[in-house]
């Protein structure tokens, strides 16, 4: 039984990069589809949506109160990176989608992630 993989990559350098590492370790596959991925999201210097905005650094958000105060500051706090954030496809990024057996699905795997891949899921 044969099944369908599906991984991203940054640059299609490295999707064919994948593709050719997959070639050379023997393994039978076929490659279904290595196309450009849908971007999803505006790039960085657009304001994506009022719901996912993220703060410039050392932001100060000031909303009147009807307090002795003539106003309360709430400091937001972001980071650009963190540590465990999930890569989203960018302008450049493609989808490689193989066929492999069950039997190598391990082996592909590990060939796709150590080639730059990720989002690594089976689809039907």
């Amino acid at each position: 039984m044969s099944i369908n993989l599906e991984a991203h990559f940054e640059k299609e350098d490295m999707a064919n990069l994948a593709a050719d590492r997959l070639r050379q370790s023997g393994m039978l596959f076929d490659i279904i589809d290595l196309k450009p991925a849908a971007a999803r999201w505006k790039t960085d210097g657009d304001l994506q949506n009022a719901a996912f905005f993220k703060p410039v650094e050392n932001f100060v958000a000031e909303a009147s109160s009807g307090m002795p105060f003539n106003h309360m500051c709430a400091r937001v706090q972001g980071t650009p990176r963190a540590v465990n954030e999930i890569k989203r496809d960018t302008v450049g990024s493609m989808v490689l989608r193989i066929k492999v057996s069950e039997k190598s699905l391990g082996k592909a795997e590990k060939i796709i992630r150590n080639s730059g891949g990720y989002g690594l899921k089976i689809i039907s």
